[in-house]
């Protein structure tokens, strides 16, 4: 996913190039708490930069294949650090039209203890069982640990 991010930044600055990683120019490449802030500026429709629905429309489109009309991505909300229960927060967090598009970011960070499995419970509690997975975003594309995807008693786990 994060490939493909830097893909549709790629296409807005208009760069022939697939050489060029914005994230390695600025120095921050293994920093997720800036790269987070980053991927939301792109995402935000109502930044006082203009960028517009577009980043948003090519992001979603990644998650999802559900649409959604020009003035649902004008109205989206992103917010990054999205606070959940006992003191944990969700890297990015998406809401537009009344879904819940929470995504976690990892950069060479460590996957906390049913750090996933304790995020989709928290949204689908929340919003009546109607966010269909948490979203994973990592440079590599690995896939969540067996510890972050697990209930804490070890019983039951999220479908990766």
């Amino acid at each position: 996913m994060l490939e493909q991010l830097e893909s549709l930044h790629k296409k807005l600055l208009n760069t022939k190039t697939n050489d060029i990683n914005m994230f390695e120019v600025l120095g921050i490449q293994n920093n997720e708490v800036l790269i987070c802030r980053a991927i939301g500026f792109l995402l935000m429709p109502d930044s006082q930069y203009k960028i517009g629905t577009e980043p948003l429309k090519s992001f979603l489109s990644i998650l999802s294949n559900k649409s959604y009309s020009e003035e649902d991505y004008k109205r989206a909300h992103i917010v990054l650090e999205d606070p959940i229960d006992n003191d944990r927060r969700v890297d990015i967090c998406i809401y537009i039209s009344g879904d819940v598009y929470p995504v976690e970011v990892k950069i060479w960070a460590e996957d906390q203890p049913s750090q996933l499995y304790d995020y989709y419970n928290y949204y689908n509690s929340k919003y009546n069982n109607t966010v269909s997975q948490i979203y994973y975003l990592t440079p590599d594309k690995h896939s969540p640990s067996k510890l972050s995807i697990t209930n804490k008693d070890g019983s039951k786990s999220l479908n990766t």
